[in-house]
């Protein structure tokens, strides 16, 4: 097992609170963990008895692994300042080729889990989905070992799989959740307390899972309720923005019902 190796942890947002913790109650040894500001790296690194760092500079040649856990687009950064000729490293995105590694070193990988993170809120990983894919069969054991360590489902995913995942979650997660702040905002405006929505969330994502989402979908568009999707347009008047995602949205319902969409051509904001 690779239990007890070093990792260096580059990046302490959201995943990087959640994966490194869980990491080292597995038995992983963290060094430092690299952050553009002290008090975000020293905070993570007391967590896990590493060492805090802000520079590139300070960072150890010799760890194990370098787990970076950054957004897309400062990946290649990382890894232009790591000098990463014979390091093995490691990124966690869902949209990021692995091959962003292969013209700087040998030994590189992906460790994706499909999961969202906040730093505020606790989860345990056994449940979360890990997706694997590495330069060689001897690194994909590794970076498996890693994720087999944490999680109970870890699979190999090639990087074109990723990022379909990846689109997949925008719409399943920060797409949805998109809709409860609009829901929140109008509850706020007319002073109705958003917990009274709180159970229908809960259980339209159960029975999402439980069942297919297809079958799952009820409701006044749904069932091509024109008088009432009329009631609501007209109601969000006052947020032409809140107008158009609710026209549009239950278009694309509509249309997957096999439903004519002409009556919302006609509707007051659908070209504003």
């Amino acid at each position: 097992m690779d239990k007890g190796k070093s990792i260096v942890l580059i990046g302490a947002g959201n995943l990087a609170s959640h994966l490194g913790p869980a990491l080292c109650r597995s038995g992983y040894k963290f060094v430092q963990v690299v952050s553009r500001t002290i008090e975000t790296s020293t905070l993570l690194a007391q967590k896990l008895g590493a060492i805090p760092e802000t520079s590139f500079t300070n960072i150890t040649a010799d760890a194990d692994f370098y787990l970076i856990c950054v957004s897309d687009s400062q990946i290649e950064m990382v890894v232009r300042n790591l000098n990463p000729q014979n390091k093995f490293l490691i990124h966690t995105s869902g949209s990021t080729d692995m091959n962003i590694f292969s013209s700087f070193c040998k030994r590189y990988g992906v460790l994706y889990p499909l999961q969202t993170f906040s730093k505020n809120k606790e989860m345990d990983l056994a449940g979360v989905p890990f997706f694997t894919e590495a330069s060689s069969p001897k690194e994909l054991d590794s970076i498996d070992r890693i994720a087999n360590s944490v999680s109970e489902i870890v699979q190999h995913g090639s990087s074109e799989l990723r990022l379909y995942l990846h689109v997949c979650a925008v719409f399943t997660c920060s797409f949805t959740n998109q809709m409860y702040r609009i829901a929140e905002e109008i509850c706020r405006e007319k002073e109705i307390p958003f917990e009274y929505l709180h159970p229908l969330i809960l259980e339209t994502a159960v029975k999402a899972g439980r069942i297919s989402p297809a079958m799952a979908q009820t409701g006044p568009v749904s069932r091509n309720d024109q008088l009432i999707m009329k009631k609501h347009i007209h109601l969000l008047e006052d947020h032409p923005e809140f107008r158009k995602i609710y026209t549009f949205v239950a278009a694309s319902i509509l249309k997957m019902n096999g439903h004519s969409t002409e009556f919302l051509n006609a509707q007051p904001g659908k070209d504003e």
